[in-house]
C-alpha cells in the first residue's frame, strides 16, 4: 500500500515526496517527529508537500489499526501537523475507514479542518 501510495502522490504533482519503507525509502529522509508524551521518534510512511504545505500519510491496516503503538504514532503526527499548519491523512482498507475514523476522533491534539481518513 505505501509504494502505490508513493506512486499516487508523486503522479498527482506533490512535490518532495519521500518514504520511510519500501523500494522508495532510500529516495530522500522522511521527517523523524518526536513525541514529547512517549520520548520517542515517529517516521511518517510517507512525508511530502503540496503547494509548499507538510502532508504526512500513515498507512495503517487490519492488524496494526488498533495497537497502542499506532495510536501514539498517529498523535504525534496528528500534533505536529497541527504545529507547522500542515495535513495529516490515516491511509487504510475502505473495510476499516469507520474505525480508523473513530481513531482518529479519539485524539484531541489536532486541527480536524486538517486531519483525514483516506480509504484505499
Amino acid at each position: 500500500m505505501v509504494q502505490q501510495l508513493f506512486q499516487d502522490l508523486c503522479a498527482k504533482g506533490y512535490e518532495d515526496v519521500t518514504s520511510s519503507h519500501g523500494e522508495m525509502a532510500g529516495v530522500g529522509q522522511c521527517e523523524r517527529l518526536y513525541s514529547e508524551q512517549t520520548k520517542m521518534f515517529f517516521c511518517p510512511d510517507i512525508c511530502a508537500k503540496k503547494a509548499g504545505t507538510p502532508v504526512y500519510f500513515e498507512v495503517e491496516t487490519e492488524d496494526s489499526i488498533d495497537t497502542s503503538l499506532t495510536k501514539l504514532e498517529i498523535e504525534c503526527f496528528l500534533s505536529y501537523a497541527k504545529k507547522v499548519h500542515g495535513y495529516f491523512y490515516l491511509v487504510v482498507p475502505d473495510k476499516i475507514k469507520e474505525e480508523a475514523t473513530s481513531l482518529l476522533r479519539s485524539i484531541d491534539d489536532k486541527d480536524a479542518q486538517r486531519v483525514f481518513v483516506l480509504p484505499v
